[in-house]
């Protein structure tokens, strides 16, 4: 059943994929990288019964969504293999990694965060048009 929360955190998770092809096209890396964070984990609450909060948690329910996903849709699975990630959970660390770079825990060159950011946008357009 769906709840007003979870009808708050899938709007939030449509709006954030939005914003993040945004801030790309506007070269603002900082910000997709860290809207690419926002979408997974508003994904993964507006899924959930309880909200999640830790990195560690969010990965793993991100894996287990969309295992469930791949199940009814066996078509995500080679999306997520022509995006460059070995499994859902390689892209959940790769998404908490430029989480970590928003807050300059990180640094990578821009080349690195465009393809990332790219490569998990697509991956999060085509759940979105599953939902």
């Amino acid at each position: 059943m769906s709840t007003p929360k979870n009808k708050l955190y899938l709007s939030r998770f449509k709006k954030h994929v939005c914003d993040t092809r945004k801030h790309l096209n506007e070269s603002d890396y900082v910000q997709a990288s860290e809207k690419i964070w926002g979408a997974m984990s508003s994904l993964v609450n507006a899924e959930s019964l309880n909200e999640i909060t830790g990195m560690r948690g969010k990965k793993e329910a991100f894996e287990n969504l969309y295992r469930r996903l791949c199940v009814k849709y066996g078509h995500l699975r080679k999306v997520l293999t022509d995006c460059h990630f070995k499994d859902a959970y390689h892209l959940a660390t790769m998404a908490e990694g430029l989480h970590l770079y928003f807050f300059g825990g990180r640094s990578y060159p821009d080349h690195y965060i465009l393809t990332v950011v790219e490569d998990c946008v697509k991956v999060f357009e085509e759940v979105e048009k599953v939902l």
